[in-house]
């Protein structure tokens, strides 16, 4: 499940990892906890990760925080039409831990 491999990416990485499985708790969570970036998957069952991303990125109190999308789109597929083009987004068909790392360094999150 790409999910559990994200969460040992990171947490490998030194970060603390917050997993939540509904779009409302990711609502609560972030809003409160103001976690240094969130990272959904793009196509989800109900409220997308696309959705998440535009709601967040709409929201005065969450609109600086980095948005990470898990997709196998290309940013021009249809699919992600609607995702805000400052949402970051990372290919499942490449190599996660390579991906994971360029999004990081990009963001000025990557912990050394």
């Amino acid at each position: 499940m790409l999910g559990r491999e994200v969460t040992v990416q990171l947490y490998n990485r030194g970060y603390h990892v917050v997993t939540v499985v509904s779009p409302m708790e990711a609502f609560e969570t972030v809003i409160r906890t103001r976690p240094d970036t969130i990272v959904a998957s793009a196509v989800v069952e109900g409220v997308s990760g696309i959705e998440l991303a535009c709601d967040f990125g709409a929201m005065k109190s969450t609109r600086n925080i980095p948005f990470v999308l898990f997709t196998s789109f290309k940013r021009a597929h249809p699919e992600l039409r609607e995702s805000p083009e400052k949402a970051t987004l990372i290919q499942h068909d490449r190599d996660l831990d390579d991906e994971i790392t360029q999004v990081l360094e990009g963001s000025g999150l990557l912990i050394h």
